[in-house]
């Protein structure tokens, strides 16, 4: 049996970590399906590279609320709230807004979803 090279992701080093998953990224649509840490990932870069974490929650948001199960739906709004938190402290929350609307017209038929969003345009996005 081979032995295969692990990597641990590190917060201090967020260059390496990004070269680190999208390495792996490529490998796991190659190969199929292989957990990739997505929302770990973000998490650690996002002091550096806040639009490449911008970009990973964003891809989870979408996949989560594509799901259509309402515990899904709780996971999609903790990646808004995630990117408004980031988005917050350089006052760039005004860029949330049109990603927030595309997935209320994108999902206009799921009432759970929509509710939980209303939720969260409630606490953010419209009164900061």
């Amino acid at each position: 049996m081979g032995s295969s090279k692990r990597y641990a992701i590190t917060s201090n080093q967020p260059e390496k970590d990004l070269r680190w998953y999208d390495r792996l990224r490529e490998a796991s649509r190659a190969r199929g399906f292989m957990h990739v840490p997505d929302d770990r990932v973000a998490g650690f870069v996002a002091g550096q590279f806040p639009d490449r974490a911008l970009a990973i929650w964003k891809g989870k948001a979408e996949h989560c609320v594509a799901e259509g199960r309402p515990k899904s739906y709780e996971g999609a709004v903790n990646y808004l709230e995630k990117m408004y938190g980031l988005l917050k402290k350089p006052g760039r929350t005004q860029e949330l807004a049109p990603f927030v609307a595309e997935l209320r017209a994108t999902h206009a038929r799921k009432k759970r979803f929509l509710e939980m969003l209303d939720s969260f345009e409630r606490k953010t996005i419209r009164h900061g």
